[in-house]
């Protein structure tokens, strides 16, 4: 029997179908009677054979000394690509950890005693999923996508901490839908690359919050110990904003969020050509030092189509949350003039 036999929790999250011992929070629910892509074990022992592999490569790594909720550290397990990922991160000192097998098929998940579920879960639903999608050969953008008009997606791409969430939560509170927040799943179908829905919600910090809901302390947080919480993007909110969009949708145009500039006034789009476009999509494709050289190689030759067939655009912005409406404003007159 298999190791997994008795899981029962199925969910469909980045166009994959993923199933789980335990329930996990925020995920939309699949049908149980299909075959998963992906099994995940919930404080699970990992596969015996990894006792004999060593750690032969260390990917990245924050502050071990002085652990934060940002801390990650990562390694690789194996001298090959594509090898299993070892990820490491700390609540309150404590660490959670992950191991992802080379496929992106298989994911075990132990935390330290005392811990809650959902904290450590939190990170299952971003980097952990991100390294799954890359080893499956997904092509990634650091980036939060929303619908402009109901048939088409576009997304804000952008560097940590650039306002990605900040800027998806400006135009779901305008009326378009999320897609998906922080990572956009690519899949190219006869020339048209479609954004793969993510999970129905948005995490964002206080100050967001604040700007387009008011004060919220009622919103769950993404960790118990932080101050960025959930916005709930299910059917029946309150006013029929926040919504989530279920289905892909053609990538009708990229936003590329650059730095904040005190001196400017009022947001400003440019249009980025083919190679600039390019150059911009490769600094911002998600969890890449995962892929070996072919994985590079095909995607940089993806990047290359998907520049060349979606518009990209480059937005500069104040540095002033006031402005946010006002850039929301901006992105979708543009990308409303777009033809279909």
């Amino acid at each position: 029997m298999s190791r997994f036999a008795r899981e029962q929790f199925v969910y469909r999250v980045y166009g994959l179908r993923l199933r789980s011992n335990r329930a996990i929070l925020g995920l939309v629910e699949a049908s149980p009677h299909e075959a998963p892509d992906l099994d995940i074990r919930l404080q699970g022992a990992p596969p015996s054979d990894l006792s004999a592999v060593k750690e032969t490569a260390w990917v990245s790594a924050g502050d071990t000394e002085h652990p934060s909720d940002e801390t990650a550290q990562e390694w690789r397990l194996g001298p090959d690509l594509p090898s299993y990922l070892r990820l490491r991160f700390a609540i309150e000192r404590r660490s959670v950890e992950f191991i992802i097998d080379p496929a992106g098929t298989r994911v075990w998940a132990s935390w330290a005693e005392g811990l809650n579920f959902d904290d450590c879960a939190s990170f299952l639903v971003g980097p952990v999923l991100g390294r799954v999608l890359r080893l499956r050969g997904i092509p990634c953008l650091h980036a939060s996508a929303v619908t402009i008009d109901g048939r088409r997606a576009i997304a804000i791409v952008g560097s940590k901490a650039a306002g990605k969430s900040t800027t998806a939560t400006g135009l779901a509170r305008s009326g378009c839908r999320v897609l998906s927040d922080d990572i956009a799943a690519l899949t190219e179908d006869r020339g048209t690359f479609l954004i793969q829905p993510g999970c129905p919600r948005l995490r964002v910090w206080n100050p967001t919050i604040n700007t387009f809901y008011g004060t919220r302390d009622d919103l769950p947080r993404v960790q118990s110990n932080r101050n960025k919480r959930y916005l709930d993007l299910s059917p029946g909110d309150d006013d029929g904003t926040w919504r989530f969009q279920p289905d892909p949708l053609p990538l009708a145009a990229i936003y590329v969020l650059g730095p904040r500039t005190r001196s400017l006034r009022k947001p400003v789009c440019s249009v980025l050509s083919g190679p600039q476009g390019l150059l911009a999509l490769t600094g911002n494709s998600y969890a890449n030092h995962v892929l070996d050289r072919a994985g590079r190689a095909r995607e940089f030759a993806c990047l290359g189509r998907l520049a060349g067939q979606v518009p990209v655009r480059q937005l500069e912005r104040p540095d002033d949350m006031d402005t946010v409406h006002e850039l929301c404003n901006v992105i979708r007159a543009d990308a409303e003039q777009i033809p279909g």
